[in-house]
């Protein structure tokens, strides 16, 4: 189970969404994934809070990621973003502690009057990394016994939560909070398919049949090289092909 971000919000009343404060764990993805993850994470989570209702609750899944959103009557949100196995119900009891404690600490006149990060929250810190574990919201979870999960509302993706007519691509394209480098991970992770299951076999099978001393075994080990230094699982695999080939053509010219 993980937690990957913590982010509170507020939304005024022309439907502006601020982002107060925010706290990320990324040490699971590779070095140079953490920027671009980290502002997509900031891209979800305002998306989630301009598209849900005032005094709502939701969760939305998104490939391996769950995205939990609390908007509570006074405009004030925050979002969770975590994996699929962290409890649905430890999410949204941390969410509304959070928004009490930060709302005991700035009142409300400082949200509308602040910019993107500007409120000091450090505690935020401290709640993402302690319920890590969800044990640790057991006594919590017991006191605010009164969370209604059936009033939760589901979406099977951020589609689900987009206007009749818009599209994510076109709003991350549009999007000023996101770099190019990032609008780029985007489309190789939307093409990520293409590459494991068409670009990626054809290669295999042209490996294959240079009956090369290498196994299937050693470009694994070599592709997990490269994601770890932070390349797209699908991406790595590929360029790992991809150099076998290249090499293979190399000797092919030396040879004659």
């Amino acid at each position: 189970m993980k937690l990957y971000s913590l982010t509170v919000m507020y939304r005024s009343g022309e439907g502006q969404v601020k982002r107060l404060c925010a706290s990320y764990e990324l040490n699971s993805f590779g070095y140079f994934q953490r920027s671009s993850v980290k502002e997509f994470m900031d891209f979800t989570s305002k998306i989630v809070v301009e598209r849900t209702n005032v005094a709502q609750r939701a969760s939305i899944k998104e490939q391996e990621y769950m995205c939990h959103v609390y908007v509570r009557g006074d405009s004030l949100a925050a979002v969770l973003i975590s994996d699929h196995e962290y409890p649905k119900r430890v999410s949204f009891t941390l969410l509304n502690k959070v928004l009490d404690d930060f709302s005991a600490k700035h009142p409300q006149p400082e949200w509308a009057n602040s910019t993107d990060g500007s409120l000091t929250f450090p505690e935020l810190d401290g709640f993402l990394q302690k319920y890590q574990n969800p044990k640790e919201a057991d006594s919590m979870t017991k006191i605010q016994s009164d969370l209604d999960e059936t009033k939760i509302i589901l979406h099977d993706t951020i589609e689900g939560l987009l206007k009749r007519g818009e599209k994510l691509d076109d709003l991350v394209g549009r999007s000023e909070d996101l770099s190019m480098q990032s609008k780029a991970f985007y489309k190789t992770e939307k093409d990520e398919p293409v590459l494991r299951d068409i670009i990626a076999p054809r290669l295999d099978k042209y490996i294959t049949s240079l009956q090369l001393p290498w196994s299937t075994e050693h470009l694994c080990q070599l592709s997990v090289g490269w994601f770890n230094q932070g390349l797209y699982p699908s991406l790595a695999v590929l360029l790992c092909r991809l150099t076998v080939v290249i090499i293979i053509k190399l000797l092919s010219q030396d040879i004659c």
